[in-house]
């Protein structure tokens, strides 16, 4: 599933850190662990052998690795878009993408949901034809048969596998259901947009993933299934916050690309420099943050005026900015909007940003510059043209 980085934060918390690839930090969200602890309890009180339960656990951590890889999926193409990815989430009822933002663009928004189901599908490919060699296609129907007709029935070996196929199919289907934001959802709001508009589209992929949401708590409530009733309670609130967020976007001046703050002129500071002799080049600056450059003139970090005052206070000033810079930062690129930049300067607690075209450093957006501009349109246009 994806969603825009700051919605559902509060329900990230919590989450245990697993592993990053291609710079996408990837966590399980503490509820998951439950998940596993039930599958044991149930397993037990079936009376399960040891090595059953181990199956049991080892077919949710695999098939959990196959939601990561539909993520990743999602994560992937939207890059291909310059749309970050924040970080991947795995819940007990599926995993979580939180791009930087939505694409708004029918086309994108089209890619990047179908991209996860794709993932699964080529999974489903890639086991049937190891197993069509390993077993043959009659004993692939057999299993098949077997393990619908007892779901309870320990598998091995190529059922193991044959049973995770079936999954990934699941899976596939499951997604494409069009209820918005699932993937199948914002499929449909791509085509929609594409015919009627974003705005539009997004009010009627919203009704109906809320109508269909609906029917998953009330389907889940009357056959005791609790965790289709949890999922579409997710689809609901989901639905309801993105379309909400849409209904209320219109056009304004904070939606202008920061393209239009290029260039822009900048004090930076040499990462080799002491605190003492940065200071005096930034004092009589009207930012709190400033750019750290290395002796190419390329970004390497952002240190603020005041902890480097703080430091000359308790008598470091011969300490080198590198040592105290921060060395990370959301990069900024030229077609992101004003409002993109102020949200993100607020989450940052810093009041300047470079900008990258591509890996390219272009110039710096200052959070003054942006609100001398805002005000100045206000002033000329009104106050309902502006955030």
């Amino acid at each position: 599933m994806l969603v825009n980085s700051v919605n559902l934060a509060e329900i990230m918390q919590g989450s245990i850190r697993l592993f990053k690839f291609a710079g996408i930090q990837v966590y399980v969200h503490w509820s998951f662990w439950l998940l596993i602890l039930w599958i044991i309890s149930s397993a037990i009180q079936q009376g399960e052998v040891f090595l059953g339960i181990i199956e049991q656990v080892a077919f949710v951590f695999s098939l959990f690795l196959c939601v990561t890889f539909h993520e990743f999926g999602h994560a992937l193409m939207a890059r291909r878009f310059g749309i970050d990815t924040k970080d991947i989430n795995l819940l007990p009822i599926g995993g979580i993408a939180r791009l930087e933002k939505m694409p708004e663009k029918p086309i994108q928004e089209f890619l990047v949901a179908i991209a996860g189901p794709l993932v699964n599908v080529v999974i489903a490919i890639i086991l049937f034809i190891g197993l069509y060699y390993s077993v043959g296609i009659e004993r692939i129907y057999t299993i098949i048969q077997r393990t619908t007709k007892d779901s309870n029935e320990a598998f091995f070996g190529s059922s193991f596998l044959i049973t995770l196929f079936e999954a990934n199919i699941i899976l596939v289907i499951f997604n494409l259901i069009p209820a918005f934001p699932m993937d199948g959802g914002r499929i449909l709001r791509s085509l929609l947009s594409a015919i009627f508009g974003y705005k539009k589209g997004t009010q009627a992929a919203s009704i109906i993933g809320q109508l269909i949401s609906l029917v998953f708590i009330g389907v889940g409530l009357f056959y005791g299934e609790l965790t289709l009733s949890i999922i579409g309670a997710f689809i609901l609130m989901g639905a309801r916050s993105e379309a909400k967020q849409v209904n209320q976007k219109e056009f304004t001046v904070t939606d202008i690309p920061i393209a239009a703050f290029l260039p822009s002129t900048f004090t930076s500071i040499y990462e080799n420099e002491r605190v003492g002799s940065a200071y005096e080049v930034i004092e009589n600056g009207k930012e709190e943050s400033y750019l750290v450059v290395n002796s190419q003139n390329e970004p390497v970090g952002i240190t603020q005026k005041g902890k480097l005052l703080n430091l000359i206070e308790l008598g470091q000033s011969f300490t080198h900015v590198q040592d105290i810079m921060q060395k990370t930062w959301e990069k900024l690129r030229p077609n992101d909007s004003i409002q993109y930049a102020i949200d993100l300067m607020k989450t940052s607690d810093l009041d300047i940003h470079p900008v990258f075209n591509e890996n390219e450093f272009i110039g710096v957006v200052k959070q003054s510059e942006i609100e001398n501009f805002l005000n100045t349109s206000k002033k000329a246009n009104g106050p309902d043209n502006s955030h």
